[in-house]
């Protein structure tokens, strides 16, 4: 649903998301998915690219740094996001950013 569909499903898909990302077992559950990459896919779209950057950096947060370290083309991805997205999203890509490195 997150990565196919029209752009309310993956807005609703990234809110899901979020909202199961706070727990630190959901956390390794949705690492071990494949959320990171989902996220990262999915935030260079520009209809849901904040949704995507606020999970990164809470996965970030809550343990999923190695998950973000070893994603294809990681810094490329999120610096494709910090030129073309929304303030708000640009800051949660700096902060997840910053936690990984």
């Amino acid at each position: 649903m997150s990565r196919e569909g029209p752009t309310s499903a993956k807005k609703d898909a990234m809110a899901a998301i979020l909202s199961l990302v706070g727990d630190w077992e959901n956390t390794t559950h949705l690492v071990e998915a494949g959320v990171v990459a989902t996220a990262l896919e999915i935030a260079a779209e520009p209809e849901v690219a904040e949704e995507a950057a606020a999970v990164l950096v809470v996965v970030v947060r809550k343990g999923g740094v190695e998950a973000m370290i070893e994603a294809e083309e990681l810094v490329a991805r999120l610096v494709g996001v910090l030129w073309r997205r929304s303030d708000w999203a640009r800051e949660s890509i700096v902060a997840a950013l910053v936690a990984v490195y």
